[in-house]
């Protein structure tokens, strides 16, 4: 499992396609957030999960969240 989510994670995290309207809605939602070399938004997946209310402990038990494709 990759440490950053998927472009589609963050598309249907975000409701949106194009990487500015991402960008503006990471910052709107307060998740922190780098910006590729292409100019996409990176978001750290244990960041997303803990926002989502998994503890640690209930990461390690649990299967990793999958946002519909």
């Amino acid at each position: 499992m990759s440490t950053f989510l998927s472009k589609a994670e963050v598309s249907e995290l975000t409701g949106r396609k194009q990487r500015l309207k991402q960008i503006q809605q990471l910052a709107s939602m307060n998740i922190d957030f780098t910006i590729d070399a292409f100019g996409w938004p990176k978001v750290l997946r244990k960041l997303v999960e803990t926002r989502l209310g998994l503890s640690s402990s209930k990461l390690q038990e649990q299967e990793p969240i999958l946002f519909n494709r």
